[in-house]
């Protein structure tokens, strides 16, 4: 399976105005929501719980927040590009701009 199977041009957000780094995961958690079916508050809180775990900052600029949802929603990859880089608790202590958004369900973790 190919990356452009779960990300096309559509799945890239550009420019995306969060400040924070909550701010950025509330933002993609209501563009994710729409697209797998689930109230935004369900998939923001699956993200939060997985980031109150440790934080999904890769370092050098990179955060790949993600979660599992419950039941079978479509598998979800958003990238988006920040307008400023944000304070994301990354290791290396650098700002996050380049977010990878990953979901899918918990009935399928491979």
């Amino acid at each position: 399976m190919a990356i452009t199977d779960h990300l096309s041009a559509t799945d890239v957000i550009l420019d995306l105005g969060a400040t924070t780094k909550a701010a950025a995961l509330q933002l993609l958690a209501a563009e994710a929501a729409g697209r797998v079916g689930r109230p935004e508050a369900e998939v923001l809180e699956a993200l939060q719980a997985r980031e109150r775990l440790g934080s999904t900052a890769l370092g050098r600029g990179v955060a790949l927040p993600h979660a599992r949802l419950d039941g079978d929603p479509p598998p979800v990859a958003l990238f988006a590009r920040l307008r400023r880089p944000v304070e994301f608790d990354a290791r290396d202590e650098e700002p996050v701009d380049l977010v990878i958004l990953v979901l899918w369900p918990d009935s399928s973790p491979e």
